[in-house]
C-alpha cells in the first residue's frame, strides 16, 4: 500500500489537502482512491472509511462468486 499526502495550495488554504491511496489485493487487482479536504484528520477518516467499505465489498463479492462455483471454488476442480 502506498499513501501519498500533499498540500496542493500551500499557504493559500482552501480544500487543498490531498490523499491518494494505491493498494493491491491478491486476485482483485489494484485499488486507487483519491480525495481532497481542507482538514487532514477529516480527509484521512473519510478515505480510510472508503477503503474499508471498498475492500469489504470486493471480498464479499469474491466470496459469493467462489461459493457459487462448482468444485470447491476453482474453475477446474
Amino acid at each position: 500500500m502506498t499513501v501519498t499526502l500533499s498540500d496542493v495550495n500551500g499557504d493559500r488554504g482552501g480544500i487543498d489537502k490531498r490523499c491518494r491511496v494505491v493498494t493491491s489485493l491478491k486476485g482483485m487487482g489494484q485499488i486507487v482512491l483519491e480525495d481532497r479536504d481542507s482538514s487532514l484528520p477529516v480527509l484521512l477518516d473519510r478515505i480510510s472509511g472508503r477503503l474499508d467499505r471498498l475492500v469489504s465489498r470486493r471480498l464479499e463479492r469474491d466470496r459469493f462468486v467462489r461459493d457459487r462455483m462448482p468444485f470447491g471454488g476453482t474453475a477446474f476442480g
